[in-house]
């Protein structure tokens, strides 16, 4: 609006200064008589957003709901999308506080013609339409109309304390540039970080990179612990007013919390353990007592807390300020589950390699000799773990319920929402149980074996011995010797391995993982095991899986910041992969010679193609070399020529760019975006 409307508006209206059309409620209300009724469609917005507070207080103590048809999203067919959330009403001027209000939810549904539907049909009553007093309204933290609430939850909020009385919920800081500042800790040089003991002060000290807590996804007990943060000299660079950043509540940094992400209605809790800086993105909860820490964990992620959530929250963000005025029970220590359910949650994401704890793949730790066996074996220990957290989980609501006095709430979980990695139900929510999904759960498994062996031939992992081996900038044979002085099997050397369509390198990708697993599972079931890896990706042949689909995965896997690269060719007919820690200026020189070696093997191949009149084979590889000679002579030889210098602490944005052409192009990572 204008600056000369939204004057007016402020000096006119007490409770309705807020926007234009509550503005309008609040003059269509006192423009009524006495007891008159004023009917009005209007965003629903007023309803819960805690800038409308004094319009609904206003609203509630006075002039009381009649009818509120609460319509939410697709009210009206000729305005599509989700952004126009809409609420009708009947309001009653003059009308006490304890007038009974009838509240109708049409919110699921999706048109116009059944929202109309719900509304009439609540008519005679339905599970839809709630009688509420606008009394008990005003009882709950803003007086946000949370009309669904059981009378047992609305008196949970005046009986019990607030969990700010317990534990300080906080914000945790914003750098104004995230990319200047975040890595994803895979990025970086593992030596540089903390990671190895975040709750060593000592150690925190002498590190530029410390875990950072950014939220994430929906994740409930433990994880989604992907980030590093430059704070380098206890923040000194973020610090420096100059960069706009907000260092909030830096008194809680490193401390143990119960984390949150302010995204999604459905409410997921985590536990941190100390050594986390946390960002505004993953706000934290810090108890006033160390020993309340689990048991405010268990009771955020039972089915009480979070309908007491939606209700001061019901629109799909969960701040500080909701999580403060949540109920909380005096007796939170009698839940008996919550650490178990940590142990579950960590192991699940300690299971796979974006987990800086990640020591081995799981399908190795099943002791099974036939990868058939070990995938079998390794579903079903992930099944048996996803049905002990979802009994978990049931039996932690019921606990609650039952200190919360709220017996109406329902207990029981369902089990897609058990948020485990080896959770299928979770992991495919659109695949029905079944042949297909068996198909995709296997594929996925065998992908992440196959990941393992890339980081083996690397030298990130090692068969020999738990977790990262090579993972700082620089790092070559020599260093892994050191680690695992008689390997069973040993990395690459040059950091350079091939992946052509053909036989033409006798240490190309496919070679190198016949060795692997032949080191890893054995020589008895060889040949069995790289058909079962064959028919799970879906190819008839390995190869085609690395030629056309192992680098997609690896950058999806790796979060669009993948720590392998890809020099290929304009048309693929030449790739080879390096691992981004091992890079060194001569590298790029290194690829150039298995460019040439190749394009040698093809001349000699395209001569015997030619003497034996093969003119089909000839013809294709002319093609392939006129690819291969521009790559070199356009591409690879000029960067060869640079010797490119990387600094890992810059991260795949920015070192990813800088071989331009010669690289696979990944969008997002284009020089532009750098």
């Amino acid at each position: 609006m204008s600056s000369g409307l939204s004057e007016f508006i402020n000096q006119t209206f007490d409770f309705g200064k807020q926007d234009l059309y509550s503005a309008f409620i609040e003059r269509a209300v006192k423009l009524v008589v006495r007891r008159g009724l004023v009917a009005m469609i209007t965003m629903q917005s007023w309803m819960f957003l805690s800038t409308f507070e004094a319009l609904r207080r206003w609203i509630l103590e006075s002039n009381a709901p009649r009818v509120v048809a609460h319509l939410g999203a697709g009210a009206f067919d000729t305005i599509g999308g989700d952004v126009v959330t809409t609420a009708a009403f009947i309001l009653c001027r003059d009308s006490s506080p304890s007038t009974i209000g009838k509240y109708i939810d049409a919110t699921m549904a999706a048109d116009e013609t059944s929202k109309a539907l719900i509304v009439q049909g609540a008519r005679g009553g339905s599970s839809n339409a709630h009688s509420k007093s606008a009394e008990a309204l005003i009882g709950l933290p803003g007086a946000v109309l949370g009309y669904w609430a059981s009378d047992a939850l609305i008196e949970a909020y005046s009986a019990c304390s607030h969990l700010a009385q317990v534990a300080d919920p906080r914000q945790g800081l914003s750098t104004a540039n995230d990319g200047r500042f975040l890595r994803h800790w895979f990025e970086i040089s593992y030596s540089r970080s903390s990671l190895a003991a975040p709750a060593d002060p000592e150690v925190r000290r002498a590190s530029r990179w410390l875990p950072c807590n950014k939220g994430g996804t929906y994740r409930r007990w433990y994880g989604n612990q992907d980030y590093v943060i430059d704070w380098a000299h206890d923040g000194q660079v973020l610090r420096d007013p100059l960069t706009g950043a907000a260092i909030r509540n830096p008194n809680y940094y490193f401390h143990q919390s119960v984390s949150w992400s302010n995204i999604g209605g459905n409410a997921a809790f985590r536990y941190f353990p100390e050594g986390f800086i946390f960002n505004a993105k993953g706000m934290s909860l810090f108890p006033h007592t160390e020993g309340d820490l689990l048991a405010l964990l268990g009771y955020l992620n039972s089915s009480a807390a979070r309908e007491a959530l939606r209700l001061v929250a019901p629109i799909n963000s969960i701040e500080v300020g909701h999580v403060a005025v949540v109920p909380v029970p005096g007796s939170l220590t009698s839940l008996t589950l919550v650490d178990e359910a940590v142990a579950i949650a960590k192991a699940d994401w300690d299971e796979y390699e974006l987990s800086w704890n990640f020591n081995r793949s799981a399908l190795l730790s099943t002791g099974k000799a036939r990868i058939l066996d070990a995938v079998e074996r390794l579903r079903a220990d992930h099944a048996d773990a996803t049905s002990r957290l979802h009994l978990i989980e049931e039996r932690n609501n019921l606990e609650v319920a039952g200190l919360l006095a709220t017996p109406d709430v329902s207990v029981e979980v369902n089990i897609a929402d058990v948020s485990l990695a080896g959770n299928e139900d979770f992991l495919y929510p659109s695949i029905e149980a079944g042949a297909r999904r068996d198909q995709r759960a296997i594929a996925d498994i065998v992908a992440d074996l196959v990941s393992y062996a890339a980081g083996c031939m690397f030298g990130r992992y090692s068969l020999d011995e738990p977790g990262l081996i090579l993972a700082d900038q620089g790092a070559n044979l020599q260093d892994y010797l050191a680690r695992v002085p008689t390997p069973t099997f040993t990395p690459d050397a040059d950091n350079v391995i091939p992946i052509v369509d053909g036989d033409w390198f006798d240490d190309d990708i496919v070679e190198r993982f016949r060795q692997f697993l032949r080191a890893a599972f054995g020589e008895q079931h060889l040949e069995e095991n790289l058909q079962f890896v064959s028919k799970s990706l879906g190819v008839k042949h390995l190869r085609d899986y690395f030629v056309k689909s192992f680098y997609k995965d690896h950058v999806k896997r790796y979060k669009n910041r993948p720590i392998y690269w890809l020099f290929s060719s304009p048309k693929g007919s030449f790739n080879a992969l390096i691992y981004m820690h091992r890079y060194a200026p001569s590298t790029v020189s290194k690829v150039l010679t298995y460019l040439r070696e190749y394009v040698t093997k093809l001349e000699s191949a395209l001569k015997q193609a030619e003497r034996a009149g093969n003119t089909k084979e000839a013809d294709r590889l002319r093609k392939i070399l006129v690819d291969l000679n521009k790559y070199e002579q356009d591409t690879l030889f000029p960067k060869a020529s640079e010797n490119i210098m990387i600094d890992l602490d810059d991260g795949v944005k920015v070192n990813y760019p800088k071989f331009g052409a010669a690289l696979k192009k990944i969008p997002g990572l284009e020089a532009a975006s750098a």
